[in-house]
């Protein structure tokens, strides 16, 4: 565990009703961050390092931190974690 780490499943942030597996809509992926402690609005937390085990799964929580309308170059996200 890496200490300040916040874990969010990317599958939560999928809409499980969608066969294409698209994210769910901007409220709920904010409600989802919001209710994790992250701070989407860059005021208390500038920079967001995601991870996952190769870097791909973070992309997908990078993007959906865009999607709720996080400016991008205050997220990161740490490849080859593993």
């Amino acid at each position: 565990h890496m200490p300040g780490a916040i874990n969010i499943p990317f599958m939560d942030l999928l809409d499980s009703s969608s066969t294409s597996k698209t994210l769910k809509p901007k409220d709920e992926l904010k409600q989802i961050f919001t209710k994790a402690g992250v701070d989407i609005e860059n005021e208390s937390t500038p920079k967001i390092i995601v991870s996952c085990g190769s870097g791909m799964l973070a992309c997908l929580v990078a993007v959906a931190l865009e999607e709720c309308g996080r400016d991008p170059k205050g997220t990161f996200v740490y490849d080859g974690s593993w």
